[in-house]
């Protein structure tokens, strides 16, 4: 059984061995270069050396240049400290096939290039040290640094194994085979090599201990349960095989959750009573209401069926989960066919415009139909909202297509190994694109005041709002011309552009 995983990872693994001697670490100079994965919310840059940390706000960092000015009565700081540096160690080599037999194998794809996997390397320690000895687990470390001596450096910290860092070849093949297009990730193998999952880094921040090892990823149907309820109370069989024809769209939401506008309510009804004679739609309602009343009021105030109160929570923790649903409200599109490939992340927006049904992810939404734009959560990624409300119709539609061509022109960060990770491949848009069209909706006041501006101070002329929520940043730009923006943008992904600190509560 164990030659399958002989074939995936090879005939030997390394294994570190006893500390070398002939190398004195330098604790002081590893300090005071050693990079963090976060950046100083004050000045921007990448933190070097020390780090402060806000006592009052977990999320607020700084770096020393910034500490004292940052520094106030109200808003103290406390030094973080920075990991020891581990003591190289000799490299050994084991037998593949008696080192990983009858194991569950976690690869774990890093590189010390990746800030994001210095952070994590330490909890998958943690993680692995743990009394798992009834999980029968082990680790093999796939590097994809790219010379033998920072591997090497990587490999000093950890207590598992690896795949011989000149492999290359080897290397590459299970990078492509298991399709990682970032680190850190973590796959899981069964001890015949066949994969359980994907990709379960999350899971070693949120089950510590392992008491779901090794997530095996439950199914759609074992996520939404058996039973749903109509809008007349009545229980009945949920079957997603008899239903693998139908379209079926996962509406998130709650009492207090709503979608925006009437619109998309409207519109979704009217298309599922179409589609009822057809076969073509069927919608399930996944709650999140506080209270068993304000789910039967708004069970009874829908056509579709609903997923039963009691299990609502939980599967819609799960579904989240699986299909990364960044918020309340959602509506999940899910294609026809026993795989159900996802159409659209969140198709409120696509709903509520009216769009040509399955509603395909927009690539520029109206900021009145909602905070989704290709799928993602306005807060998810940089965005750039434009307000165009004073233009007449002409000039509106033909700023709407150029904010358009500007989607189409938001590439995908290059390969390479950043604060936040090393990305081989496209995670969704780089960008995400928002044109406001009216002054009466809520979403519009909430991004002036995410970058702490009265509406009424900026007027009623044309301009464009940038936000960048990670770094907690934006810009305010005053022309929302194409080649302007486009030089905005520009700016923004080489890093020169000039933004202003958000102030959040």
């Amino acid at each position: 059984m164990a030659s399958t995983l002989v074939d995936l990872v090879g005939p030997t693994l390394l294994r570190n061995g006893a500390p070398r001697t002939d190398i004195v670490v330098d604790q002081a100079a590893y300090e005071a270069t050693y990079e963090w994965r976060h950046v100083c919310d004050i000045c921007g840059e990448k933190i070097v050396g020390a780090r402060y940390a806000c006592d009052q706000d977990d999320n607020f960092d700084v770096c020393r240049a910034c500490h004292a000015a940052a520094s106030t009565p109200e808003r103290t700081f406390t030094e973080a400290p920075i990991p020891s540096k581990p003591v190289p160690r000799m490299k050994e080599s084991v037998a593949t096939a008696s080192a990983l037999e009858k194991k569950t194998v976690l690869l774990y794809f890093g590189a010390q290039a990746c800030a994001s996997c210095r952070a994590f390397t330490p909890s998958l320690v943690d993680y692995y040290t743990r009394p798992h000895a009834q999980l029968e687990l082990e680790i093999v470390y796939v590097s994809g640094d790219s010379d033998d001596a920072t591997a090497n450096e990587a490999f000093d910290a950890m207590p598992w194994l690896a795949v011989p860092f000149l492999d290359t070849a080897r290397k590459a093949s299970l990078a492509q085979r298991y399709h990682v297009h970032g680190t850190p990730t973590l796959v899981v193998l069964d001890p015949t090599g066949a994969t359980i999952n994907a990709n379960v880094q999350d899971k070693v921040w949120v089950d510590p201990q392992g008491l779901a090892f090794p997530y095996a990823p439950k199914t759609l149907q074992d996520m939404l349960g058996s039973d749903v309820v109509g809008n007349d109370g009545h229980t009945e069989a949920l079957l997603l095989e008899s239903m693998q024809h139908k379209t079926l769209v996962l509406y998130f939401a709650a009492a207090t959750a709503k979608a925006p506008t009437d619109d998309f309510m409207t519109h979704l009804a009217a298309t599922y009573a179409v589609s009822k004679n057809s076969s073509l739609l069927d919608v399930l309602y996944i709650s999140a209401d506080d209270t068993r009343e304000e789910y039967d009021a708004m069970v009874a105030s829908m056509p579709w069926r609903a997923l039963p109160y009691d299990v609502a929570a939980s599967a819609l923790t799960e579904l989240a989960d699986a299909y990364n649903v960044e918020s309340l409200p959602a509506a999940l599109v899910l294609g026809p066919g026993p795989d159900r490939p996802v159409i659209n992340k969140d198709a409120i927006g696509a709903i509520a415009s009216k769009s040509a049904f399955p509603w395909p992810a927009h690539s520029v939404v109206d900021l009145r139909f909602g905070p989704s734009a290709n799928g993602y959560a306005l807060t998810s990624k940089p965005t750039l909202v434009t307000f165009c409300n004073m233009l007449e119709a002409d000039a509106l539609a033909a700023h709407k297509a150029e904010v358009s061509i500007l989607a189409a022109e938001a590439e995908p960060h290059q390969p390479a190994c950043s604060d936040h990770g090393c990305s081989h491949d496209t995670d969704g848009p780089s960008m995400l694109f928002f044109v406001s069209t009216t002054k009466d909706d809520w979403l519009r006041v909430k991004v002036h005041e995410m970058a702490g501006l009265e509406e009424d101070t900026c007027g009623d002329q044309p301009r464009a709002i940038l936000l960048d929520m990670q770094h907690r940043r934006f810009l305010v730009h005053r022309q929302i011309d194409g080649a302007s923006l486009r030089d905005v943008l520009a700016r923004f992904h080489d890093h020169t552009l000039e933004m202003q600190p958000m102030h959040l509560d």
